[in-house]
């Protein structure tokens, strides 16, 4: 069972990253999806995927950042705070850790 996504993949791409054989074959599919940028490769699958999830958390945070003004006076703003407060408790989760 895959959960709704909200992302721009359409559900058949969905269930082909799901069912994978492996890594070589998901990131093969993921190539040819709007979020290829997203995925450098690197040494190891660990570190692509990690690497992957720290340049999708900047976007994220980025976009956040580029639409703060414009979105003062309605549920946006309160979901930009949160963005932020959530990079900020990884941030510090991070430097608590020592990585």
């Amino acid at each position: 069972v895959v959960p709704q996504n909200y992302f721009k993949l359409p559900k058949r791409t969905v269930d082909s990253l799901v069912s994978a054989l492996n890594f070589e074959a998901a990131l093969k599919i993921v190539e040819k999806t709007a979020y290829t940028k997203f995925f450098v490769r690197a040494d190891t699958p660990e570190e692509t995927i990690s690497n992957a999830e720290r340049a999708f958390r900047q976007a994220v945070l980025q976009y956040a950042k580029s639409k703060a003004i414009l979105e003062l006076f309605d549920i946006g703003a309160v979901l930009i705070y949160l963005t932020f407060k959530e990079t900020e408790v990884h941030y510090l989760i991070t430097l608590s850790l020592g990585v």
